[in-house]
């Protein structure tokens, strides 16, 4: 089980609607990364990709707000792990997801160095639903 505070990753996005039979991909315009003493940085400037280096397990705390300031609800993720392999839906290197009014909490204990593909699914204030779709590399 991972120990410490999390590292807490806020994306902002921008406001944005859907229609009830559809669900938008909405690029972040910002992220706010602050690692707590943990081994995660984005990708790379500019990037809402993040990599996780050395000493695992981490936790990792998502939160999202819309560019008024509002806070979206994180209400599921899903994980893929870039190649396949032997853990194609990341419940080996992903064991807990916890979503809670802070967003959602996901541990990586993933000890190899591989790439994960992951959707958070968020909902606004009005209840329009969203996708946000970064990369998790462990290194």
């Amino acid at each position: 089980m991972p120990i410490g505070s999390p590292a807490l990753v806020y994306y902002t996005v921008a406001a944005y609607t859907s229609s009830q039979s559809q669900v938008l991909t909405i690029l972040p315009t910002g992220i706010t990364l602050t690692p707590n003493g943990n081994n995660i940085a984005q990708a790379s400037p500019g990037s809402y990709n993040l990599v996780v280096s050395g000493r695992l397990p981490v936790n990792i705390q998502f939160s999202v707000t819309d560019s008024s300031g509002q806070a979206c609800a994180v209400v599921g993720i899903a994980i893929n792990p870039q190649g396949g392999g032997s853990d194609p839906h990341g419940r080996g290197a992903f064991p807990t997801a916890l979503i809670n009014s802070n967003g959602l909490t996901l541990a990586d204990q993933d000890p190899t160095n591989s790439s994960y593909d992951f959707v958070l699914l968020i909902q606004n204030q009005n209840g329009d639903l969203g996708l946000i779709d970064p990369l998790i590399t462990n290194q």
